[in-house]
């Protein structure tokens, strides 16, 4: 199997996962996937989460 084959496969088992208990921890799920959870909440449906500009940490961390 291809190396876009397999990412293709995990990146379908995370988003069926996701539909499948929507209401457990990405952390969770990432975990029992073996994925980083960051790949999990990107398979969130839409409007679930917003991906943050990450070169832009220090204003986010530090803002009032």
């Amino acid at each position: 199997m291809s190396t876009g084959a397999l990412a293709a496969e995990k990146a379908a088992a995370i988003r069926a996962a996701v539909v499948k208990h929507p209401a457990k921890m990405t952390m969770q799920l990432a975990r029992e996937l073996d994925v980083p959870e960051v790949e999990v909440i990107r398979a969130l449906p839409d409007n679930r989460a917003v991906e943050l500009d990450a070169s832009r940490w220090e204003g986010l961390i530090c803002a009032p």
